[in-house]
């Protein structure tokens, strides 16, 4: 990811998503490092986003993954009351008994205020588990995103968070449309996001999960030009009778 700076003064992303998988004795897939996120505060007195998505699986003695800290975040407020995001994506992968992974909590986002009072879609963090061979988890892409400013200050996500899951010999799911945005700007200068995180994942012939519903959002302008999102990225994973994963509750968000 990377922020280019626009005329008033926007941040930038200089470090994230630096992801390394290391292959452990026991055939388990290790993420020491992902998402690693530094953004510089404006002359406007902008937020800092101190710590995000600090990930790191440690294996279990069943060969479950742990996702002990993940996407810990942190916004300043700034000197017009903004709001706070205290803590976001707080990820935990508690092994099942039958070695299965569940993903209680996950993709999460941040709108900051700018300087116009327009609402800037910072990180996405759509992330994706794509069962091995040998039933170990692996996370290939996560939070591609490009923010461009367009000529009324408004900011255009054109593409955020393009995943794709590989299938595996023994029919994993594909994750073939994941997290398409776009910001169109509104008259009154404010955001909306029409079209976010459409994902769906095609069943396997072992009876893979589906993904029914995932990230949907929507920016309403609030009458102080402020963005309020209502609902964000609401997902199911239907259970297959393999004991595959189940995906709670992720990125229930309210501004």
């Amino acid at each position: 990811m990377t922020l280019e700076p626009a005329a008033d003064g926007a941040r930038r992303l200089h470090r994230c998503t630096l992801m390394t998988l290391e292959t452990a004795t026991d055939g388990a897939w290790r993420l020491h490092r992902c998402a690693l996120m530094t953004l510089e505060p404006a002359a406007d007195g902008a937020r800092r986003l101190h710590r995000c998505a600090l990930m790191t699986l440690e294996p279990a003695a069943d060969g479950a993954r742990m996702l002990h800290r993940c996407a810990l975040m942190t916004l300043e407020p700034a000197a017009d009351g903004a709001r706070r995001l205290h803590r976001c994506a707080l990820m935990t992968l508690e092994p099942a008994a039958d070695g299965a992974q569940r993903l209680h909590r996950c993709a999460l986002m941040t709108l900051e205020p700018a300087t116009d009072g327009a609402q800037r879609l910072h990180r996405c963090a759509l992330m994706k588990l794509e069962p091995a061979i040998y039933g170990a988890q692996r996370l290939h892409l996560c939070a591609l995103m490009t923010l461009e400013s367009a000529t009324d200050g408004a900011q255009r996500l054109h593409r955020c968070a393009l995943m794709t899951l590989e299938s595996a010999a023994d029919g994993a799911q594909r994750l073939h449309r994941c997290a398409l945005m776009t910001l169109e700007p509104a008259a009154d200068d404010a955001q909306r996001l029409h079209r976010c995180a459409l994902m769906t994942l095609e069943p396997a012939t072992d009876g893979a999960q589906r993904l029914h519903r995932c990230a949907l959002m929507t920016l309403e302008p609030a009458t102080d030009g402020a963005q309020r999102l209502h609902w964000c990225a609401l997902m199911t994973l239907e259970t297959a009778t393999d004991g595959a994963q189940r995906l709670h509750r992720c990125a229930l968000l309210t501004l």
